[in-house]
């Protein structure tokens, strides 16, 4: 979810990180809100987030108390953008949203503990950045996408098994096949 917001300060045409986090904390904006909200989006996408949204409060498409919603959350962003210092944008944003309660309010006590520390260990790897001078959102999202990307490359070169039918296997290449089974008489 913090991911996210970050990823929306720094490009607010972030459709997937918008729909993640509109609602997160609960606003009240449902699959109605959704809904317009992309509809309208796909008629100008060429607007961002904040624009539409404000569109949107200023046609009077929504309820009074979404618009509030609305609003608060256009808020979070007011200021913020890929350039500003990651530690403080997101010091911001958890204290903006009281993320920490949200999750225990909204987890049991277990789950929460486990994502109050997941954002403790963000909230470290931003500061372990910022000694190696990586200081904005624009710059440690980059790290954080480079580290995905190593991480997935070292997981698809290392050794594995693969399990499948001889049908399955036919036509590929593997440098050793076992078929089991067929000391019983069983053709798998």
């Amino acid at each position: 979810d913090l991911l996210a917001y970050l990823k929306l300060t720094t490009n607010p045409f972030d459709r997937i990180s918008f729909m993640r986090i509109y609602n997160v904390p609960l606003r009240g904006l449902g699959a109605k809100f959704e809904e317009l909200f992309l509809e309208q989006w796909q008629q100008e996408p060429l607007l961002t987030f904040n624009e539409l949204a404000q569109k949107l409060i200023i046609n009077k498409a929504l309820t009074k108390d979404k618009a509030l919603e609305l609003e608060k959350f256009i808020a979070i962003f007011t200021g913020y953008d890929g350039d500003s210092p990651a530690q403080k944008t997101l010091g911001h944003i958890i204290t903006s949203i009281n993320y920490f309660n949200y999750l225990k309010n909204a987890f049991d006590a277990e789950e929460a503990q486990i994502k109050s520390d997941n954002v403790k260990e963000l909230i470290n790897a931003i500061q372990m950045m910022e000694t190696r001078g990586i200081t904005t959102i624009r710059d440690f999202l980059e790290e954080v996408a480079l580290l995905q990307e190593h991480i997935i490359y070292k997981e698809s070169t290392q050794n594995y098994l693969s399990l499948m039918t001889l049908h399955g296997a036919k036509g590929l290449e593997f440098d050793t096949i076992i078929l089991t089974g067929l000391e019983e008489g069983l053709f798998p």
